[in-house]
């Protein structure tokens, strides 16, 4: 699972669940979300499967439990680095909802989803955005970063970028065409949705 050997890359240099949390909704939340948890337990199978060790570090508000690859943890990451990509079907409840809309045969409630889903789209958007110019801010040489791991994580994000940017796009599109639908006045038009939505 992608999951595991994320956490995996976060404690090369050793971090705490809760880093890891940070760098999710700092650096990662273009390409994998995910809630403590589901970071917890996922560290704690990896240290009971050997692939982390853990050392637990007093701190001022309690103890904390620090995650470091082990030398088995660093093998099955590089491993797994070597493969080829693994692309799987997205699942997007998103466009099963739009998808059963038309069971309703009301485009003002489909007018209300698109435009609810623009604006959940554009916050996205601008989240990935948010992220790119933290990184030209804090880097002259952005995009050509020097370094191997940030050049990488770039080149994540603008894949993150490109998807969000055609989500918008498309969802802006589809809007245009139920905007046109709306216009007509043919009773035919409804008629002939009815019927299709029933074959």
């Amino acid at each position: 699972m992608s999951l595991n050997y994320l956490l995996l890359g976060m404690a090369r240099d050793g971090a705490t669940g809760f880093a890891m949390k940070q760098a999710f909704e700092r650096g990662f939340r273009h390409i994998w979300d995910a809630e403590l948890s589901q970071i917890y337990p996922a560290l704690q199978r990896m240290e009971k499967q050997g692939l982390l060790s853990c050392a637990v570090t007093p701190g001022e508000r309690g103890s904390s439990r620090i995650y470091t690859l082990t030398k088995a943890g660093e093998q099955q990451l590089s491993d797994w680095l070597r493969t080829d990509p693994v692309l799987h079907d997205e699942r997007h409840p998103f466009l099963v909802q739009l998808c059963l809309l038309g069971d309703l045969a009301d485009y003002q409630e489909t007018m209300r989803y698109l435009l609810s889903l623009r604006s959940s789209l554009r916050t996205r958007l601008q989240t990935f955005e948010q992220l790119e110019e933290e990184w030209r801010r804090h880097d002259p040489s952005y995009p050509e970063l020097a370094g191997s791991q940030d050049f990488h994580i770039q080149m994540t994000l603008e894949f993150g970028l490109a998807n969000a940017r055609a989500a918008l796009d498309t969802c802006e599109r589809c809007i245009e065409r139920l905007q046109r639908r709306l216009k007509s006045k043919a009773d035919g038009g409804s008629k002939r949705d009815r019927k299709t939505s029933k074959r």
